[in-house]
C-alpha cells in the first residue's frame, strides 16, 4: 500500500507579528515545497522577515536566525514565529517605568502636603530618575563601537583609467632615440574582477621604429612595484615576443541594483537586470561588487548568505540559460 500526505499531516506555520499581544496572528497549514529550506519558505508567508527580530521554533524547538537556510523542515512539524522585542523597546518600557515611579510619583504625593515638601520630594524623585536613566541606558543601550570595531579590515584601493590617451585614426608616434613617452592606449581598456581583487587592462602602443622598451612607470614609481602587476610584450624586434593574454574591443555595460527574485517562483527575466552585449560578442563577463554581513540582537557578527542567478541567450531566441 501507498502513503501520501494529507492536509492533516501537514503540519502548521503559525504567525504572530506582535511579540506580546496576539494581534495578527495568522494559523497556515506548512505547504512545504520538496528541498525548500526554513528561510525560503519563512520568505514566502512572512512580510517584512528582515526587516525585525524574530523567534522560530520547529516542535517547540528554537531555530537561531543564521541557521534558517541550512534548515529543512518535514511534513507534519509545527513551525511557529514571533516577533522578538528588541533591547531598545525594554529600554523604553524602562524608561516609562521610571518616569513614572520616580517623576509621577512625586508629582501626585506632593500636591497632598506642604510647598517645601513637594520642593523636597521633587528633588529628591528627581536625583533617582536621573541615576535610573544613567543604569538604564548603561544596561540596556546600545553599544559604542569600540576603535577596533570600527577599523576597516582592509585597505581597499579603486583603480581608474590613466593619463594615457585613446587616439583613434590619429597616426602613431614615430620615436627616435631614447625617450620617456606616456603611450597611446591601442584598445579601450576595461575592468574586471578576480575574486575580491579589480583589475585595469590596458593594450598600449609606443609608436613606430621602438626596438625595446624598458621599465615601465606609473607616475614616478616603478610599476613592477605594485603587486599583482603583469605586463607582456609583442611586435618588438629587440625582446622576446609575447603573446599577450587580453582582450581588444571590449565593451562595458553599466549595471544595475540586482534586484531579489526569490518571490516570483518562475523567476521571471524581465524582473531582473537584463543587457545586451555588442555584436559578434566571444566572452560574456559579469562583475559585481557587494558587502554582505548579518548580526544579532547582541550585535554581533555572524555569517549570512545570499544566491545570485545568472542567464544568458542569444538574441531571439526564448530559452534563458
Amino acid at each position: 500500500m501507498g502513503l501520501m500526505h494529507t492536509p492533516t499531516d501537514a503540519g502548521r506555520l503559525i504567525i504572530t507579528p506582535h511579540p506580546v499581544m496576539l494581534d495578527g496572528q495568522r494559523n497556515l497549514q506548512a505547504d512545504l515545497r520538496p528541498g525548500e529550506s526554513l528561510y525560503a519558505f519563512l520568505e514566502r508567508h512572512v512580510e517584512g522577515l528582515g526587516g525585525q527580530a524574530w523567534l522560530v521554533t520547529i516542535g517547540g524547538r528554537s531555530v537561531e536566525r543564521h541557521l534558517w537556510s541550512n534548515v529543512y523542515p518535514k511534513h507534519g512539524q509545527v513551525i511557529e514565529i514571533r516577533g522578538v522585542v528588541g533591547k531598545s523597546a525594554i529600554r523604553l518600557v524602562a524608561q516609562v517605568a521610571l518616569a513614572y515611579f520616580t517623576l509621577g510619583g512625586a508629582a501626585i504625593a506632593g500636591f497632598s502636603i506642604g510647598t517645601s515638601t513637594v520642593l523636597g520630594t521633587t528633588l529628591a524623585r528627581a536625583a533617582v530618575y536621573a541615576a535610573g536613566s544613567l543604569l538604564i541606558n548603561k544596561v540596556l543601550g546600545p553599544k559604542l563601537p569600540s576603535a577596533a570595531a570600527s577599523a576597516p579590515a582592509d585597505t581597499l584601493f579603486s583603480i581608474s583609467a590613466p593619463r594615457n590617451r585613446m587616439r583613434a585614426y590619429e597616426p602613431l608616434s614615430f620615436v627616435l632615440g631614447t625617450v620617456r613617452i606616456a603611450p597611446d592606449v591601442a584598445s579601450k581598456p576595461y575592468m574586471n574582477y578576480e575574486g575580491d581583487e579589480q583589475y585595469l587592462s590596458l593594450v598600449l602602443t609606443p609608436g613606430l621604429n621602438v626596438a625595446r622598451v624598458d621599465e615601465l612607470y606609473n607616475g614616478d614609481a616603478l610599476l613592477s612595484s605594485y603587486e599583482g602587476v603583469q605586463v607582456w610584450h609583442s611586435g618588438f624586434p629587440s625582446m622576446p615576443d609575447e603573446a599577450i593574454p587580453l582582450y581588444s574591443n571590449s565593451g562595458s555595460v553599466d549595471g544595475g541594483v540586482i534586484l531579489d527574485t526569490s518571490s516570483d517562483p518562475k523567476h521571471t527575466p524581465s524582473n531582473w537586470v537584463q543587457r545586451t552585449s555588442s555584436a559578434g560578442a566571444i566572452r560574456l563577463q559579469v562583475n559585481m561588487d557587494f558587502r554582505i554581513f548579518d548580526a544579532d540582537k547582541k550585535g554581533r557578527d555572524y555569517e549570512n548568505r545570499e544566491q545570485i542567478q545568472i542567464q544568458y541567450r542569444a538574441v531571439g531566441e526564448s530559452g534563458w540559460r
